[in-house]
């Protein structure tokens, strides 16, 4: 192989390292990480830097492990009722607004909500449901969830794993939402959501 070939081969291993620190979301952000990792690894054997080899087959192991346990470890999840006008939730949405606007433009905090939700992972809160009532029907709002835990399998926690447990004790049967973007829409779908007129619709 060309210096010139190796060099570049190089060069695309650093090029993807760095590309992962500006990832918000943490498996993809690994996921590069270790195709630069392996990359640079390749590069460090094909001139003879050991230093370079080494550190990099170190951080591909490391973000192997930290992969397997994304996926493997049972995390816990939790739906904690708040207050509509609680200031942590206040605080909260207001900080997150702009990534909540990209994915749901329409939200508004002026939306008559009268109930809310915080997401919890491991404790830690990650993510917020806000909706209105309609008898038996939760009309939602918002179902946010912070970037950083949105490949933690808190949707399917939700609505196939019993997640919606406190949602059922407080009477709701049905949940219904607006796709505000194809993102949107194809979550919903994602989550056994079916059409119905203007909104997606599933039976909790």
């Amino acid at each position: 192989m060309s210096p010139t070939m190796i060099e570049l081969i190089g060069y695309a291993g650093s090029v993807l390292v760095v590309l992962s620190f500006t990832m918000r979301r943490i498996v993809p952000l690994r996921l590069v990480s270790v195709a630069g990792a392996i990359i640079t690894a390749a590069y460090g054997l094909m001139i003879h830097a050991w230093p370079v080899l080494i550190t990099n087959l170190i951080i591909v192991c490391i973000h192997a492990w930290y992969l397997y346990r994304e996926f493997t470890t049972s995390h816990e999840f939790d739906l904690v009722p708040v207050e509509v006008d609680a200031p942590f939730l206040t605080d909260f949405l207001s900080g997150h607004m702009t990534d909540i606007r990209k994915s749901q433009p329409d939200f508004t905090v002026n939306l008559p909500n009268d109930v809310a939700y915080v997401y919890m992972r491991d404790g830690m809160p990650a993510g917020a449901l806000l909706g209105s009532r309609q008898d038996d029907r939760l009309n939602v709002h918002l179902d946010y969830v912070l970037p950083a835990f949105r490949d933690s399998r808190l949707g399917r926690w939700l609505y196939e794993k019993g997640g919606s447990r406190p949602l059922r004790s407080a009477g709701l049967h049905e949940i219904a939402a607006r796709a505000g973007t194809d993102t949107h829409r194809r979550f919903l779908e994602s989550m056994g959501f079916t059409a119905d007129g203007d909104r997606y619709v599933r039976k909790l």
